[in-house]
């Protein structure tokens, strides 16, 4: 039976909406056994809200998202707090996710949207899980993964959010990208070509004044330059610019010698900051060629 297909009428998106919801449900309670279980377990939640905002219409995700967390909330009544700090944010970032998709924005923007929502949820929601229920939830992660004694493992907490709901979103998008040509919708490049490596170039500057301010937000920011810098090599290899990626290289050998020549002089636990080296020059790169291109193309 076929199970991925748009439903535009309530009564055709009540089956599927019914199966999403339990699988979050269920996930929801197994992820209550152990956090390392969680983790995995959590990581395609996201999926099953993007996949009902696709095959369903806009006005019938409200009826979905309120059965899911209630139901969730009932069945996990004696650890609540899992509900509240992994089902919640996976179905507000699920629908950002299904909704920019379904309208065909690109999915770099679709991703890196879904992330960020998810991200700047997840944290917001650890002091309230905190504060009501009495546990510290990264405290609970550290000692999860035996990095409860490591000295300046906070720095990186940020970004491990960002990591995990990076990995959320990106496996809704390799599932979801398959299903979406049957609807009709394909990608359509709604931006100029320099806009993602300028948008790379800016959070890579970023990392800068972090450096002295706030070293987890300077990490939050080299992580989301890497994440831009990755997709302009991957574009850059899909369309066979040798000449760039040759120029991607040196920087990367540059990158080395830097690390080599400046490690002793950054601050404890900095020191990976450095690639932002690497990510800034290859989004520089990126957007020279861009123009270039565009200037060529004007020309003809």
């Amino acid at each position: 039976m076929k199970l991925i297909y748009e439903r535009k009428t309530l009564v055709k998106a009540i089956p599927l909406m019914a199966l999403m919801a339990a699988i979050n449900i269920i996930i929801a309670a197994l992820s209550t056994l152990s956090v390392i279980v969680s983790v995995f377990l959590i990581l395609i939640l996201p999926l099953t809200s993007a996949l009902v905002e696709i095959c369903c219409k806009d006005r019938y995700f409200p009826i979905y998202a309120v059965a899911t967390f209630g139901l969730s909330l009932a069945l996990t009544f004696w650890n609540i707090d899992t509900t509240i700090f992994y089902v919640l944010p996976s179905i507000i970032t699920g629908y950002i996710f299904g909704l920019l998709a379904k309208h065909k924005v690109p999915s770099v923007w679709a991703i890196f949207a879904a992330t960020l929502g998810q991200t700047a949820l997840m944290y917001a929601l650890i002091p309230l899980v905190n504060f009501i229920f009495q546990v510290d939830v990264i405290m609970t992660f550290k000692t999860a993964f035996r990095v409860a004694e490591k000295e300046g493992i906070d720095i990186i907490v940020p970004t491990f959010i960002f990591l995990i709901s990076l990995i959320q979103v990106g496996l809704s998008q390799m599932i979801v990208s398959l299903e979406l040509e049957k609807f009709g919708v394909r990608e359509e490049k709604a931006f100029p070509p320099y806009i993602v490596p300028t948008f790379g170039l800016v959070l890579s500057l970023l990392i800068i004044p972090f450096y002295f301010i706030r070293l987890e937000f300077a990490y939050l920011f080299l992580a989301m330059s890497i994440f831009f810098m990755a997709d302009i090599i991957v574009e850059t290899i899909v369309h066979k610019k040798y000449l760039q990626l040759i120029q991607y290289g040196v920087v990367v050998l540059l990158n080395v010698f830097l690390f080599a020549l400046l490690n002793t002089y950054l601050k404890n636990g900095s020191q990976l900051l450095l690639i932002g080296f690497s990510s800034a020059l290859i989004c520089l790169i990126s957007i020279v060629f861009s123009f270039l291109k565009m200037k060529k193309e004007k020309i003809q």
